[in-house]
């Protein structure tokens, strides 16, 4: 009897990813451009205006806001969206393999159980928030030529200065691609203890978890104790902490100051995420990713010894 030949890690990676994505995605197109289609075709028909006399930026300023605020706000949108999206899918990703039986096929496969556990958590919660946002930057360029054409700034755009502008904009771009990296390890343990929950008793163990927590917040709030607030408060400051925060110096962000700004924003972002890696040697990181370890060694054992069972 032939033994079934070992597997590469990078050719198991690649295996999981794939079935990833031949799984989700149309979900993961329709994601993006339900919303980007909602834009393009509201944009035109909105009633608004940037002219009216003593309020708002220069006129020469315009094209330069609505480019920035076209690119950036649909990258944020595409990233909340697809944040959303995957915080369902990583959820629920370890009872799917039981719920259509492919449990069985991956257990004929030379893959551990920890990869096929932990690709599609990676999958849904570091890789498509992340190429969603970047994505995002893209669309963002049609949608700037759409609000160009509905101001009547469109002759303006070719006068930008397009090389200061698309470095700023890929600098906060990375920048914003890496913080939502480090929010997702921040809220490694809330969001593994969730997925515990469900693989354990599906979308009753998120009600016995939401009514556990609901009883120790009482408990706290009678004896006057916030030790489980306080814990959840502090990862919330470290999920903050690990996207661009404070004001620089000498950066005001207005109309008149914005080329300036955006030929120091790369060396400006370099130094705040430093800063949020800095915040990652807190106990409270340390010990959130010790029990994100934790719990998911506990969730590869529930997968060794149900694997079987539907």
């Amino acid at each position: 009897m032939n033994a079934t030949p070992a597997l590469s890690a990078w050719s198991r990676t690649k295996t999981l990813l794939l079935r990833e994505w031949m799984q989700h995605r149309f979900g993961w197109t329709m994601m993006l451009l339900i919303p980007f289609a909602i834009a393009v075709l509201t944009i035109p028909v909105a009633n608004y205006s940037v002219d009216s006399p003593g309020e708002g930026p220069p006129p020469e300023a315009v094209p330069l806001i609505v480019t920035l605020a076209s690119v950036l706000g649909t990258a944020a949108v595409m990233a909340v969206v697809a944040v959303i999206a995957s915080l369902i899918f990583a959820i629920t990703s370890p009872r799917r393999d039981h719920g259509d039986r492919s449990i069985e096929f991956w257990l004929s496969m030379p893959i551990p159980h920890s990869a096929s556990l932990g690709v599609p958590l990676a999958v849904h919660l570091l890789l498509v928030p992340a190429i969603a946002l970047l994505i995002g930057f893209g669309l963002g360029h049609i949608i700037g030529f759409v609000v160009a054409l509905r101001l009547g700034v469109l002759g303006d755009l070719p006068n930008l200065p397009w090389g200061s502008l698309y470095v700023a904009m890929l600098a906060i771009a990375v920048r914003m691609a890496a913080g939502l990296a480090l929010a997702a390890l921040w809220l490694a343990p809330l969001l593994m203890l969730m997925v515990l929950a469900y693989a354990l008793l599906r979308l009753w163990g998120h009600i016995a978890l939401a009514a556990a927590t609901a009883v120790l917040a009482t408990l706290e709030s009678s004896f006057g104790v916030r030790t489980l607030g306080r814990w959840i408060e502090s990862i919330f400051q470290g999920v903050a902490s690990a996207f661009p925060h404070g004001n620089p110096e000498g950066m005001a962000f207005t109309a008149k100051t914005l080329p300036d700004d955006m030929a120091r924003m790369p060396m400006v972002l370099i130094g705040d995420f430093l800063s949020s890696l800095a915040a990652l040697a807190s106990p409270t990181f340390i010990g959130g990713a010790a029990l994100a370890t934790a719990l998911f060694m506990a969730l590869v054992v529930w997968r060794q010894r149900g694997a079987g069972m539907v």
